[in-house]
């Protein structure tokens, strides 16, 4: 009888003990390279103290720049919204449609030392998994990509 009692209390104390693991958002560093189809490339840098937007390698557009300011809390505090909600670091997608919709985007995350990189076309299918939000990513990324 003690036996089953104390592998029962031992299997309770080690699924108990396996806790989930937890992510230090304040580490994020997030990069977006965002292909505008034949007009080149904007590469957006993230952090919780700096934002860096390299518009130079555009080719359709004379408004060119390379822009460092500070990172926006309240900005960078949705962008880490966002990892959180749409479980971005551990999200998997390598869609590409450039060269049908004109644009899409390469993200790269970093947190402590881990990483995770996936692409988002502009146009996502109808069964893309939670579009909407992923949709409203997207728009919020623009938001920095606007020299």
């Amino acid at each position: 009888m003690t036996k089953p009692l104390f592998i029962l209390l031992f299997c309770v104390f080690v699924l108990s003990s396996c806790n989930k693991e937890e992510l230090n958002l304040s580490t994020l560093k997030v990069e977006v390279l965002t292909y505008s189809g034949m007009c080149g490339t904007i590469l957006l840098k993230i952090d919780s103290l700096n934002t860096q937007l390299d518009s130079t390698k555009l080719v359709c557009q004379t408004n060119k720049a390379l822009i460092k300011r500070e990172t926006s809390t309240e900005k960078f505090n949705r962008m880490k919204q966002y990892v959180s909600t749409l479980n971005l670091m551990n999200f998997k997608n390598s869609s590409c449609a450039r060269c049908t919709d004109g644009v899409d985007y390469i993200f790269k995350l970093t947190m402590d030392d881990k990483s995770n990189e996936f692409s988002i076309s502009r146009n996502m299918s109808a069964d893309f998994g939670n579009k909407e939000k992923f949709e409203e990513l997207l728009l919020f990324i623009d938001t920095f990509n606007n020299p």
